[in-house]
Order: structure tokens, then C-alpha cells, then sequence
């Protein structure tokens, strides 16, 4: 069987993953000493632990499996990252995940791999298989900064940021039929703006492009910028949000948290303390807007089980 050739890297959620229905599973594993890669036997080329997802079981389990068979170590804090694409002589698709492992065992070796190393961006072993250098040169600088610690204080916050995009899924599929642009008769108590359940994620998914990501590149770009807040009610309008594809702005939920979160994890210290001015807020930081964005994602949360509260009443 030939070697693999990188196609592409595909932003899909794990909710999504079904629909290029992934064959295989690899993990990318952070230990101290730099991101874990395996000298396959058959191979012959370094290359990140992974292997084929077996009948019956997740993306998820199957990295997690792939990486105790193929190096001995053991994952925590596992993350999904997305959806990479191949060619061994087919196209295939197979999903990339994220963790920490605390110990790497030395001198490991067994039918499937030869020697273990770690990734060097100035010098990595070789040869090394082409998907896994296009992917560990995409995404290892990024979890190389959280390693350092630059990120670490915030971890709990963008590990929010991360999993908010399903959770919001999750709330929106829990309306009942016909209840996605239901409107109680009060709207007193409600802890996010009036919005009906389809205007509410419309109006996440606008507030993330067209609100944080502008301000978080002007805060970044410009010296103490002046952040204007955004009428949403008028925008609810103008955009018409109750006639909405729910599934197109899922996507958009989603690929805008990835490009999110991709930037605010190479930050720097310096660069999480430049500040700013925020219309309604005063000044903030760029920590202090991240924090200010993840307020954004519970609110909406709360807003929509909310909802959920007054629709039952309604039906009572």
C-alpha cells in the first residue's frame, strides 16, 4: 500500500464527523518533552499514534486506544481537533485528537512500533509521514504555548470556549417541534437578550464573527482601539433569523470557534495584556475580552433553557 499524501485539514465538528464518515484515528499526545510520534514497523516512517476505529466504536476511543497500543502511554484531557483528509491511492478522512500524557515509557517497542521520538519543528526524525508533518506544523506550535504555560491560567475558560459549540447544539435539539421561534408572553427574568430559540443561536454565531474576532484582531493590531458594541436586535431584523438554516449556522457556529480558538491559543503574555476600550464596558484586556466571550456563550445557554422553562409552563 503506498504512503499517504496529505489532501487537507477539514474544521468538522465531532457532533459532524459521521458525514465523511472517518476510517482511522490519530492522536496528536503532548508530553514534557514535546509531542509523542512512533517509528511504525510495517511503515517504516515516523508518524502520530493512530490506527483504523473498529465496528462499534468512536473516533475518540479509538485514538485514545491507538495511543496505549502504539506507545504505551496513557491520554488525559483529550480534545477533539477536527477532520483530516488523505490519499493512499483512495481518498480517506480520519479524525485528529488532542491530549496530555504524563509519562512517555522509555525504550518502548512491540509488533506495531519500532522506537518512539518527539516533534522538533527545527529537526524532526525521519522521515516522517507527510499528513502527520502538515498537521503537527499546523496545530503543535499552538499546544506548545499552552505547555509553556502562557495559557494555562485560562485553561478552564478556553476549554469552555471549546466544548460551547456542541453544547449549544445540544440545548437547541432539545425544543420541542415547532417551539424554535415560540415567544413567551413576558419576556421579564429572561438572562440573555429577547430572543426566540433560532434567533439566539443566529445571534451567537454574528456576535463571534462580527463582534470578539473583530475586536480581539483590533485589540491586537492597534493601540488601545475603541470596540464598538453591536445592535443585535436590529441586526435580528435586518438578517431575518427566524427563517434561518439552523444547520448552515451551525457550521458557521463551528468553524468560527475553531478559527477562534486557533488565534487565542498562540497568544503570548504580552499580547493577552494589550488593551482596549469596550463600548459599555470600559477598558479591558484581551484576557478580559476572551473571558467576556465565554460569558457571551453561558448566557446564551442560560437563555435558551430559559425557554425551555416557559415552553413547559405553556404546555402545563
Amino acid at each position: 500500500m503506498p504512503l499517504a499524501r496529505f489532501v487537507a485539514f477539514h474544521e468538522i465538528s465531532e457532533l459532524d464527523a459521521a458525514s465523511v464518515s472517518p476510517t482511522y484515528a490519530v492522536m496528536m499526545a503532548h508530553s514534557h518533552k514535546g509531542v509523542v510520534l512512533v517509528l511504525s514497523r510495517f511503515r517504516r516512517v515516523w508518524e502520530l499514534p493512530g490506527g483504523a476505529i473498529d465496528p462499534g466504536e468512536s473516533p475518540r476511543q479509538a485514538a485514545i486506544r491507538e495511543l496505549v497500543e502504539e506507545s504505551g502511554c496513557v491520554a488525559r484531557e483529550t480534545r477533539w481537533i477536527g477532520i483530516v483528509e488523505v490519499n493512499d491511492g483512495q481518498p480517506r478522512f480520519g479524525a485528529l485528537l488532542y491530549c496530555e500524557v504524563d509519562q512517555v515509557p522509555e525504550d518502548f517497542s512491540n509488533a506495531e512500533t519500532v522506537a518512539i521520538d518527539y516533534w522538533r519543528t527545527a529537526g524532526p526524525p525521519a522521515p516522517l509521514g507527510e499528513p502527520d508533518e502538515a498537521v503537527l506544523r499546523k496545530f503543535a506550535p499552538i499546544f506548545d504555548a499552552e505547555a509553556r504555560g502562557t495559557m494555562r491560567p485560562m485553561q478552564v475558560t478556553l476549554n469552555a470556549l471549546a466544548t460551547f459549540p456542541a453544547e449549544l447544539e445540544k440545548h437547541y435539539a432539545a425544543f420541542p417541534p415547532g417551539y424554535v421561534n415560540w415567544s413567551p408572553p413576558s419576556w421579564d427574568g429572561v438572562p440573555s437578550e429577547a430572543f426566540t430559540a433560532i434567533e439566539q443561536i443566529c445571534h451567537v454565531r454574528d456576535i463571534e464573527i462580527e463582534g470578539y474576532q473583530v475586536r480581539f484582531r483590533r485589540t491586537l493590531d492597534q493601540d488601545m482601539p475603541e470596540l464598538p458594541s453591536i445592535d443585535s436586535e436590529a441586526l435580528a431584523k435586518q438578517r431575518d433569523y427566524a427563517r434561518s438554516d439552523t444547520r448552515q449556522v451551525f457550521a458557521e457556529i463551528h468553524e468560527a470557534r475553531a478559527q477562534t480558538l486557533a488565534l487565542l491559543r498562540g497568544l503570548d503574555a504580552a499580547q493577552l495584556q494589550r488593551p482596549a476600550v469596550f463600548e459599555g464596558y470600559g477598558r479591558v484586556t484581551m484576557r478580559g475580552l476572551v473571558h467576556y466571550l465565554c460569558s457571551h456563550d453561558q448566557q446564551h445557554l442560560s437563555g435558551l433553557q430559559w425557554l425551555l422553562g416557559k415552553i413547559d409552563a405553556a404546555r402545563a
